[in-house]
């Protein structure tokens, strides 16, 4: 990679936070400080060390740095884990942080890049503590950056949803997804791909005059993962995008598929469910 160019993934894994809004009934989130809560993390790290860590670990691009923040408070078990983790790959850099540190995250990011990595173009890239990125996806993404002026902002739009009960995989283009990369120049006011709600990517980049650039791949570059625990990932308004082929787990080896009969069914039950869940919803809510 050019040493003129500074690449980095940003993952939240259990900041504190402050919830916008009132909890779904169903939600597994626990009431008080889930971030420091030991059964939510146990959930949070299997998934984390199933499926996202060797998705970094195994790309075919290796210069970059991985920050991964976590709270101060973090109980020493899973301080442990981390430590171990750490060994396993170069890359991974763990930033410890506390409450107002958590609920001031984009400041901090915006004071260590400027501080550490002077005078470089800026990649960050964003991935949650539970999703996937395809082997290829640093590589592309700094060889669609490389020459770009700055800021700018790419989507690639199309990916794939795996739930890991039925154990199927369904086709998902979401041009606002949490798989977003930003290139920038340090000194920048937005340096990084956090200062921004992924949801609202695309007024964002239009209030503040950031070139957007969305571009469709031949292979989905990535995986959002949906667990008995975090359904709220709503598949419903996907439903007509159907199983994506077979053969699409040789690009992603860890994900374990069900027989053809029953990634069918399951890819229907599921909807299904989805569906009288958001039907319910919105019945007992208005």
């Amino acid at each position: 990679m050019d040493k003129e160019i500074q690449y980095l993934i940003l993952t939240r894994f259990n900041l504190a936070l402050k919830f916008g809004c009132s909890k779904r009934a169903d939600s597994c989130v626990p009431e008080d400080r889930p971030w420091l809560d030991i059964n939510y993390l146990e959930k949070r790290f299997s998934i984390f060390e199933r499926y996202t860590f060797p998705s970094v670990l195994n790309q075919t691009e290796p210069d970059f740095e991985w920050i991964v923040m976590f709270h101060k408070e973090t109980p020493d078990v899973f301080k442990e884990k981390i430590q171990k983790l750490s060994l396993k790959m170069k890359q991974f850099k763990p930033l410890y942080l506390d409450d107002e540190q958590s609920l001031n995250l984009s400041d901090v990011l915006k004071r260590i890049i400027a501080e550490n990595y002077p005078d470089k173009k800026i990649i960050t890239t964003r991935i949650d503590n539970d999703d996937i990125l395809h082997k290829f996806f640093v590589q592309k993404v700094y060889s669609d950056f490389k020459d770009s002026a700055t800021p700018v902002i790419l989507s690639y739009d199309n990916g794939l949803q795996y739930n890991t009960h039925k154990k199927f995989l369904m086709r998902y283009n979401y041009t606002n997804n949490h798989f977003l990369s930003l290139c920038a120049l340090p000194e920048e006011d937005n340096n990084h791909i956090l200062a921004f709600n992924h949801y609202y990517i695309m007024d964002i980049a239009r209030e503040k005059k950031i070139k957007l650039i969305v571009k469709k791949t031949a292979v989905p570059l990535w995986i959002e993962v949906i667990t008995d625990y975090n359904y709220s990932n709503n598949v419903i308004d996907k439903i007509t995008s159907g199983i994506i082929p077979y053969e699409v787990q040789e690009n992603y080896p860890f994900i374990v598929l069900a027989g053809r009969w029953k990634t069918c069914l399951g890819w229907l039950f599921f909807c299904i469910r989805q569906t009288l869940d958001i039907i319910k919803r919105k019945i007992f809510s208005g």
